[in-house]
């Protein structure tokens, strides 16, 4: 994000590679009736985001067939009439770089800029006609229900105007429940996301009559609450989300020790990212060890990486390489469970012979129990698959310059890896990867 001192990053991309790889999301989204997109903070080949008159009306709106409108990140807008030739039609939240002030890049400057020539009144229909064209497009000229709720609090009483100086005070939370059958489509989506990456002697799925011992604190949901971290900015507990400003409160989080103890009495939780000492295993138990690894927006800092994995790397949090390890010298079955954000290295204890079954379960939400016992228990088989490849070590992977604060002048982050990303990169380079992308 730029600042009074420094330009935003600069994210440098040839056409191809943004045509072949990039814009596909875009492309789909398009296709599929989005009535609104909104800019990045950062710039795109020197030109910010939010004033790209490329990615906006030549690729977006031209190219793409975009009929909604283009709005901005907040506070993100550095321009007025050059941001709306380029193609913005929505400032948000309005203000400029200092908030609460009421000024505006637009506002009624847009009329002066009508009256004075500067930006044509074509232009300006055209940014009225995309907002309420999306307005009739999505219905909410038919019995559309008012806004219900608050995103400042979760109380019902509170301020009815939060950004004013002063405000007058009512209802602003009705509490309205609007899950209808979610639990059902999430729980089926994590489900079906599970990917198996090893099952060796057919370890799964397990017997309901099975003794189990689990391991690791992201088997059981986060102690102080499940929505006790702003923005779910920590990682204690159940992994079932990123961190950020896109994230969202739980209504509940179904943790997978309640839903193991729910199918298999004969459980022992020992929650805990410390192997215990004093544990001495029985024949025939098996266990179960829970591992993550977590990042998110990079206005927060977690454990020591700020938004990025800059300081974990690929690995696991909070030992978890060490906690299979452990556990893999104390039992004969061991089966390792993953939730995480992306790619982590597994090289420690993939290929001990205690280690009989991995299940990476990516973030699976509200039902991250339910759904993995569905796969665990075999009611279901697991049928996900990598959305990238594993690598045996990270530097496998293409060199990356990790970004963790603000700096003098303006970072220039080129693309120059063009298509090879990925198993591309890791085929043109003869790499083998531990587990490959769609495995």
């Amino acid at each position: 994000m730029a600042t009074p001192i420094s330009r935003a990053l600069s994210a440098n991309i040839d056409d191809r590679t943004l045509h072949e790889l990039y814009l596909w999301p875009f492309a789909e989204a398009v296709r599929a009736g989005v009535g609104a997109v909104m800019t990045a903070y950062n710039e795109v080949n020197g030109s910010a985001s939010h004033a790209n008159s490329y990615l906006i009306n030549n690729i977006l709106k031209d190219e793409l067939g975009f009929q909604g409108f283009v709005m901005c990140d907040w506070l993100s807008q550095a321009s007025g009439v050059a941001a709306s030739l380029a193609g913005l039609d929505v400032a948000m939240p309005g203000d400029t770089m200092i908030p609460l002030l009421g000024t505006s890049y637009w506002n009624y400057e847009l009329s002066t800029a009508v009256l004075n020539g500067s930006l044509p009144l074509s232009r300006l229909n055209d940014q009225v006609t995309r907002i309420v064209a999306t307005w009739f497009q999505l219905g909410q000229d038919q019995n559309y229900p008012a806004p219900n709720f608050s995103s400042w609090t979760n109380s019902t009483v509170g301020l009815l105007y939060p950004g004013a100086v002063i405000s007058p005070v009512g209802v602003v939370n009705q509490h309205v429940d609007v899950q209808a059958d979610h639990a059902n489509v999430s729980r089926t989506i994590s489900r079906d996301s599970i990917t198996l990456l090893k099952n060796d002697n057919s370890t799964l799925p397990l017997a309901r009559n099975s003794s189990l011992a689990l391991f690791g604190t992201d088997q059981a949901k986060n102690p102080i609450g499940i929505n006790s971290c702003s923005s779910r900015a920590c990682d204690e507990g159940t992994l079932g989300m990123g961190w950020g400003s896109g994230t969202a409160n739980y209504p509940y989080l179904d943790d997978p020790v309640t839903a193991i103890m729910g199918m298999a009495s004969s459980t022992t939780s020992y929650n805990t990212d410390v192997f215990p000492l004093t544990v001495n295993p029985t024949d025939g138990t098996t266990a179960v060890v829970f591992v993550n690894a977590d990042s998110g927006e990079g206005s927060e800092t977690v454990e020591g990486n700020p938004g990025d994995r800059t300081v974990s790397g690929l690995n696991t949090w909070h030992s978890g390489d060490t906690l299979v390890q452990q556990a893999a010298e104390k039992y004969s079955t061991v089966i390792v469970v993953v939730h995480s954000v992306g790619p982590v290295i597994m090289e420690n204890w993939i290929n001990l012979p205690s280690v009989k079954a991995v299940l990476l379960a990516h973030l699976p939400g509200q039902e991250a129990g339910a759904s993995l016992t569905d796969v665990m228990f075999g009611s279901y088989s697991p049928s996900g698959r990598l959305p990238y490849s594993i690598p045996v070590a990270e530097s496998d992977y293409p060199a990356s310059v990790g970004i963790a604060s603000a700096t003098f002048g303006q970072v220039q982050d080129t693309f120059s890896e063009g298509l090879y990303i990925d198993y591309r990169y890791l085929n043109k380079h003869s790499i083998a990867p531990r587990f490959p992308f769609g495995h």
